[in-house]
């Protein structure tokens, strides 16, 4: 499940997280917005996708979106 982290992205900044290495590989993803319905029907007033996730596979992980958003960790359900 999604867990919220309290930080914002700001549209088109790089953002890097750190985590402990026992994380890495893990399952674990960063997630920024929280859109899940894609705008696919003509006309479009948003971009299509507006959410972004990212695999942590690494101590570090860098994250962007074009528009922002708040940050999240999702949490895979085998994780405990």
């Amino acid at each position: 499940g999604w867990r919220a982290t309290g930080f914002f992205v700001p549209a088109g900044e790089l953002v890097r997280v750190t985590l402990s290495d026992e994380f890495v590989a893990s399952g674990l993803r960063l997630q920024i917005g929280a859109h899940l319905d894609p705008a696919l029907r003509p006309p479009l007033r948003r971009l299509p996708q507006v959410t972004r996730e990212f695999p942590v596979t690494a101590a570090t992980t860098e994250v962007a979106s074009a528009v922002g958003g708040l940050l999240y960790l999702v949490v895979p359900k085998h994780f405990t």
